[in-house]
């Protein structure tokens, strides 16, 4: 397809049209940029603590209708109430990007509270919508955003780049101190000292008006750990505000780990980031990557790849990458312009404590990987006259590592790959504990 297209099924169908909803409490507005007082963002979120009822946080300062920003100067206090932080209600014209920015940048480190985020919902059934986010990286690892409870939403925001959605380094100077990014764009998960998974978040949305732009992160674009049923839709994901130029997360465009069950990875166009499209680690089970497009624009057209090169000597960019998971599907993507490889199930280690060190259950169906969306011009993964790169889809294991009972194409109608015009192998396997498959 030229554009992703949504159209989710059963759960998640439900709970995307939900949070068109208004709360039913207490409107708080916020009407200065101010760090802490009368009016101010922190105040408001105190104020909604403070009630059961799922209140609507506004925004309204100096009178509404143009942009603001709000330099924070310490870390702000965890929503533990259902609430909506809607920026649109600034009433700026959104067509040039979100009203209100969240800047983290003056936060000292290690600051006197120990909130590691921009926003941290912690009372679930909450919504935030429109908000530009910039500069909580305070120990490299944060996220704007950490999804911490359940049934939560996270829609039209631009996270780690200029109002735009154009670049993360407004100076075009690295290193010179005005850079956008984030630690991590999103988190999704409880906190891995314990609690319950939390359940029902979604990160984006069906329509083309609920879509984020996570881009400039010094990890990975979004993050889901101990959790279930996350739904990441319909996201631009390592690429400008037009889906057509990289703006890098340094790392993974969306990276499922330890105790995800059942992710949902839809419709998003997962391109330009530094490593990896999607990445899934040792731990997480049961995720779905379908219709997405990977190492491409957003129509399909032109390459945006995955991946840095750095001369000859070093080499990354891998579209889909499954390591040590279980029951991974990966369906109707089109995975193209790669640097490394379209798709790799397996490992070339087993870092300390990692395990078991084994792929199992995969199934790549469907796709195309090396062509264009429309499935006729080569848009190759690989890097032309770099050896031993470009597989279409790879199975390796390195010693240690098992990959077993998966399943690359099938039988049935429509279950082939279409693979082609990669710059190595359509399909490789290397490894002695390549079995089974």
């Amino acid at each position: 397809p030229a554009e992703p297209s949504v159209a989710l099924p059963g759960p998640w169908a439900d709970r995307l049209s939900s949070y068109h909803a208004s709360a039913s409490g207490a409107v708080l507005t916020v009407t200065t940029t101010a760090d802490a007082g009368a009016g101010s963002l922190r105040e408001a979120i105190e104020a909604a603590n403070a009630t059961p009822e799922p209140d609507t946080i506004a925004f309204s300062i100096g009178g509404g209708g143009d942009y603001q920003e709000i330099f924070l100067e310490s870390p702000l206090p965890f929503a533990t109430a259902p609430v909506v932080i809607d920026g649109d209600s600034q009433g700026c014209d959104t067509s040039e990007g979100p009203c209100i920015r969240l800047d983290g940048g003056a936060i000292p480190y290690p600051g006197a509270a120990a909130n590691p985020a921009g926003l941290v919902l912690l009372g679930g059934s909450s919504r935030v919508h429109g908000l530009h986010l910039t500069r909580f990286f305070r120990d490299e690892l944060d996220p704007a955003i950490w999804l911490a409870s359940a049934d939560n939403a996270v829609t039209a925001c631009r996270i780690g780049t200029d109002r735009s959605g154009s670049t993360t380094d407004p100076d075009g100077t690295p290193d010179s101190g005005d850079e956008l990014g984030n630690g991590f764009g999103i988190s999704v998960g409880r906190s891995d000292t314990g609690g319950a998974d939390v359940t029902g978040n979604v990160v984006g949305g069906a329509d083309a008006a609920d879509r984020n732009v996570i881009a400039g992160s010094t990890y990975s674009g979004v993050y889901v750990g101990h959790s279930v049923g996350t739904a990441v839709v319909g996201n631009y994901i390592g690429t400008d505000a037009t889906g057509t130029a990289s703006i890098a997360n340094s790392q993974t465009g969306v990276l499922v780990g330890v105790g995800a069950v059942g992710t949902a990875i839809t419709a998003n166009v997962l391109s330009g980031n530094g490593e990896t499209g999607v990445g899934i680690q040792s731990g997480a089970t049961g995720v779905v990557v379908r219709d997405n497009l990977i190492g491409t624009d957003a129509t399909g057209a032109v390459t945006v790849p995955n991946g840095t090169l750095a001369g000859l000597a070093q080499l990354n960019g891998i579209g889909v990458e499954v390591r040590f998971a279980e029951g991974t599907v990966v369906e109707r993507n089109v995975i193209s312009g790669n640097l490394l490889a379209g798709v790799v199930l397996g490992a070339a280690g087993v870092a300390d404590g990692e395990g078991p060190p084994v792929v199992a259950g995969s199934r790549v169906v469907s796709n195309l990987i090396g062509f264009d969306g429309g499935g006729t011009a080569p848009l190759p993964n690989g890097v032309p006259g770099i050896p031993d790169v470009g597989f279409g889809v790879v199975l390796f294991a390195a010693p240690g590592v098992m990959v077993t009972g998966n399943q690359i194409g099938g039988a049935g109608a429509g279950a082939a790959n279409v693979i082609g015009h990669n710059t190595s192998a359509g399909i490789g396997a290397e490894g002695p504990g390549v079995v089974g498959n």
